[in-house]
């Protein structure tokens, strides 16, 4: 067998494929927690929640079909608070997802920081903040799906709702 050529196919993805891959890649800039280089790729690290795990699944199915060149590898401890997404290929191909990678470092957190969906189950924790910075809390039940949280530490410390 012959090796994939170091080349994105652009045209591997259906509209509503491409659509999908988009925001998948937008909720990894905005989720990745941190990216290590190595030898031949890098690895990044992203918070080990079930769904989110899902995404970075279908991320990496989607993101093989139009770069077949690329290894992935998820890497997960059921009692760690975060995942590795590790990317690596052949010669040449570390330099490829350079660019990629550059957008995940901008949108690091530090280790202690995570923005994210607002989860259900923070809800409660959310109006705590809300009344004791004086803001209305009229409404706010509706907004929980589209809802951003900021946490340190683990800790729910603001939200954009």
């Amino acid at each position: 067998m012959s090796a994939s050529p170091l080349a994105c196919r652009l045209d591997a993805l259906g509209p509503e494929e491409r659509r999908r891959h988009a925001e998948l890649t937008r909720t990894l800039e905005v989720r990745a927690l941190g990216v290590e280089e190595l030898p031949d790729g890098f690895v990044v690290a992203i918070p080990a929640e079930a769904e989110f795990l899902r995404d970075a699944a279908d991320w990496m199915a989607l993101e093989g079909r139009c770069c077949p060149f690329l290894r992935f590898e998820l890497v997960f401890e059921a009692a760690a608070s975060r995942a590795q997404l590790r990317l690596t290929g052949p010669q040449g191909a570390k330099e490829l997802l350079r660019s990629e990678i550059r957008a995940l470092s901008a949108s690091r957190r530090s280790d202690a920081w995570e923005i994210g969906p607002l989860r259900p189950e923070e809800l409660p924790a959310l109006l705590v903040l809300l009344e004791g910075s004086g803001l209305p809390l009229a409404g706010v039940e509706d907004h929980v799906d589209t809802a951003l949280a900021a946490r340190q530490d683990g800790r729910l410390v603001g939200s954009a709702v």
